[in-house]
């Protein structure tokens, strides 16, 4: 049931982005599921491909903005056409740096108020914040 339900979430998703990329291409471009659409054998393995491609293009983004320079880069993809097993380990360092003092007055959120009654009847009140 729960497999169903992102199953439907996910087509939900793809949905809006076709009619989002419908939008940008306008006529030259009619994109659809590839499921629907008539193909050939082989080129489903051409959409694997270039989304395959797309994907290992993002990941080396990701890692140019961490701060993977090009020289390092190439270094990994040596070691990985040597058969090694390459793994990264990322350390991150944070600083804080005190930039001005800033003091302002605020009015307490709570209302009180005092009544004061006689017999039964109120006959004064006071309020105070």
């Amino acid at each position: 049931m729960a497999s169903d339900w992102v199953v439907l979430q996910f087509h939900s998703k793809l949905e809006r982005a076709l009619e989002k990329v419908r939008v940008i291409l306008g006529q030259t471009k009619s994109p659809c599921w590839p499921v629907d659409t008539h193909h050939q054998y082989k080129d489903k393995f051409l959409l694997a491909e270039c989304l395959t491609n797309a994907a290992a293009a993002s990941q080396v983004n990701c890692l140019v903005q961490l701060g993977l320079a090009e020289e390092k880069f190439r270094q990994l993809s040596k070691w990985v056409a040597e058969g090694s097993v390459v793994s990264l380990r990322f350390r991150a360092e944070e600083r804080c740096k005190f930039n001005r003092k800033e003091e302002r007055e605020e009015e307490d959120p709570t209302k009180v108020v005092h009544e004061v009654s006689v017999a039964g009847a109120v006959r004064g009140a006071l309020t105070s914040k």
